[in-house]
């Protein structure tokens, strides 16, 4: 299953970005901050910019993680996970 989680943003420029990027799965709001609590992005890329890409495998652990846009390296890692199902 794949899933985006944002925190901190308006319903509509969720549905915006969305639309713009043509996703086809489900971008999901963290408004109460667990998800970003839970694996502490403020940590892993110290004063980094937002957003933010994690792969998170079945098993919670994170398989993929940066502070830039790289969709082939997400969509790779993806694949990847998917194969070793």
């Amino acid at each position: 299953m794949v899933f985006a989680v944002s925190s901190y943003e308006e319903e509509w420029v969720l549905r915006s970005f969305r639309d713009q990027l043509g996703l086809t799965f489900p971008v999901l709001v963290d408004e109460e901050g667990t998800i970003y609590e839970q694996y502490r992005q403020q940590a892993a890329f110290y004063l980094a910019s937002y957003p933010q890409d994690w792969v998170i495998d079945g098993d919670g652990r994170v398989a993929y993680a940066d502070n830039e846009y790289h969709p082939d390296a997400v969509r790779a890692t993806i694949e990847r996970l998917l194969e070793d199902q």
